[in-house]
C-alpha cells in the first residue's frame, strides 16, 4: 500500500506541546500504520484551521471556538475528530498578591487579552452581568503582569509561570474551565471532505498519536530529552520544555482516552460554542466526528 501523506498544521512553535506526535514520528509509528506526517509549526497570531480552507494542510490542531468562527467566516464544512488537551489550558494570571479568582473580582480591572480569546471571556463577562472590565490586546508579553501594565492576562499560564518563579514573582492562576468555559483545545480539525475520503487513513494517524503521547506519558521527561535536538524549536530552554510537557500532559485525561472526546465532553463544549455563536446552531450540531 502507498503511504498516505498527511500535513499537520500545528497552533504553535515546535515545542513540549506537541511532543507526543514528534514521537510518533521519531519511532515510526505512523510509518507502520502506511503514514507520512509532515508537521508544519505554528505561530502567534496563526488561525490553524485556515490551512484547512486554503488546502495547505489536512489535519489543524485548534480550539473549538476558533473552528467554529472560521466556518462562520469562510462558509467552510469542518469535522472535529478528537482532542488533545481535553480540559484546555486557557487561564487566567494575575499576581498572586492581588489574585483574579472568580469573573467578579474582574470588575474595574484591566486585563490582556489574545485577540482569538477576547469573545470567550466578553461572553462569560456578559453572562455574569460584569461590564466595567477593561480588555486590552495582549500578544503574550508577559512582562506586561509584573510591571504593572495589565492586572491579569488570559493565556495558556505554563510558559508565563516558569518565568515568574524564575525571577521570584508570584502568580495566581484561575483555569478559565472553572469560569464557565468547559472547552478542550488542540482538537483535531479536518474538512468534511478530507474526512469522507481519508477516513481510513485519519484513524490510523489517531491511533498512532495516542501511541505517542502514551509513550510520552511514560517517562516525559526522558522524551523531551530524546527528541530535543531533532524536533524542537531553537532558542528553547531544555528545563522549561521539561516543565511544560509535564503540565500539559495534567491536560490530557487518562491515557486511555488520549486523543479522544467523550459524549459529556462534547455536550459541555457545544453549551459553551451555543453561547458564543447562537447562529451556528446547525454547524456546531454536527461538527464533532469522534
Amino acid at each position: 500500500m502507498e503511504p498516505t501523506a498527511i500535513r499537520l498544521q500545528a497552533s504553535w512553535i515546535n515545542d513540549s506541546e506537541f511532543v507526543g506526535y514528534f514521537a510518533a514520528m521519531a519511532d515510526g509509528l505512523y510509518a507502520a500504520r502506511e503514514i507520512v506526517v509532515e508537521h508544519l509549526p505554528g505561530r502567534s497570531g496563526l488561525v490553524p484551521e485556515m490551512s484547512l480552507v486554503d488546502g495547505s494542510a489536512d489535519i489543524a490542531l485548534s480550539s473549538p471556538e476558533s473552528v467554529v468562527a472560521t466556518m462562520a467566516q469562510t462558509g467552510a464544512d469542518l469535522r472535529i475528530i478528537g482532542a488533545q488537551l481535553q480540559k484546555s489550558p486557557l487561564s487566567l494570571v494575575s499576581p498572586a498578591a492581588d489574585p483574579l479568582e472568580t469573573l467578579n473580582d474582574l470588575t474595574g480591572r484591566t486585563i490582556g487579552v489574545p485577540h482569538a480569546n477576547r469573545l470567550l471571556l466578553q461572553n462569560l463577562l456578559e453572562r455574569a452581568g460584569i461590564e466595567a472590565t477593561v480588555i486590552v490586546d495582549y500578544d503574550h508579553d508577559v512582562d506586561q503582569l509584573p510591571n504593572g501594565l495589565i492586572d491579569g492576562f488570559i493565556d495558556f499560564p505554563v510558559a508565563a509561570t516558569y518565568r515568574y518563579a524564575k525571577s521570584g514573582y508570584a502568580a495566581h492562576v484561575t483555569n478559565l474551565w472553572n469560569l464557565g468555559a468547559t472547552l478542550p483545545n488542540n482538537v483535531v480539525v479536518v474538512a468534511a471532505s478530507v474526512l469522507d475520503t481519508q477516513g481510513p487513513a485519519l484513524r490510523r494517524w489517531l491511533e498512532a498519536s495516542r501511541q505517542g503521547w502514551k509513550i510520552n506519558s511514560d517517562d516525559p521527561d526522558l522524551l523531551v530529552d530524546r527528541l530535543w535536538a531533532q524536533y524542537f524549536a531553537p532558542g528553547l530552554s531544555l528545563e522549561q520544555e521539561r516543565h511544560s510537557n509535564r503540565y500539559f500532559l495534567t491536560m490530557m485525561g487518562q491515557p486511555d482516552a488520549y486523543m479522544s472526546l467523550a459524549p459529556d465532553a462534547i455536550s459541555k463544549t457545544n453549551s459553551v460554542l451555543h453561547a458564543l455563536y447562537p447562529n451556528m446552531a446547525p454547524a456546531i450540531a454536527r461538527m464533532f466526528c469522534p
